[in-house]
C-alpha cells in the first residue's frame, strides 16, 4: 500500500498506529521524537508522515517545517489533541496535508492517510 512514517512521543499511540496501518498493508516506521523522524525521512523517503503536534523538544510544527525543507513532496498528516482552529490553519498553511484531532477514529484516519499516500507516491514519480 505504501510507506508510512509515524511520529509520536507516546509509544502506545505509535504502536497502535503502526499495528493498525501494518494490518492494512502499509509498511510503517516509527519515531518517538522529531530528530529521529527527520533522520528516518532523509534515509528513506516515506510516502506519507503521520506527525503528532505536541512533543517535547522539537514540536510537530518545527518538524513539519524541516520536513518541507527536506522534501516538500511528502504529505504530512498532523495529529493533535488540541481543538485549536488557529493552529490547524497555521499548520495547513505551512504545508500539512491535513489536521486530525485526537481522539480519532482509525477508519477515518485511514481514509486521510490513504489519500496522502496516493499523493505522496504520485509526487515521488514526478
Amino acid at each position: 500500500m505504501g510507506q508510512l512514517l509515524v511520529v509520536d512521543d507516546e509509544p502506545q499511540v505509535a504502536d497502535v498506529l503502526r499495528d493498525f496501518f501494518e494490518a492494512q498493508g502499509f509498511s510503517v516506521t516509527c519515531a518517538l521524537n522529531g530528530h529521529d523522524a527527520l533522520v528516518l525521512a532523509s534515509l528513506t523517503r516515506p510516502d506519507a508522515v503521520i506527525l503528532d503536534v505536541r512533543m517535547p523538544g522539537r514540536d510537530g510544527a518545527d518538524v513539519l517545517r524541516d520536513l518541507r525543507k527536506l522534501d516538500d513532496s511528502i504529505p504530512v498528516v498532523m495529529l493533535s489533541g488540541l481543538d485549536d482552529e488557529d493552529l490547524a490553519r497555521e499548520l495547513l498553511g505551512a504545508g500539512a496535508f491535513d489536521y486530525v484531532r485526537k481522539p480519532f477514529q482509525l477508519d477515518n484516519l485511514e481514509q486521510v492517510v490513504a489519500l496522502a499516500v496516493l499523493l505522496g507516491k504520485r509526487k515521488a514519480l514526478s
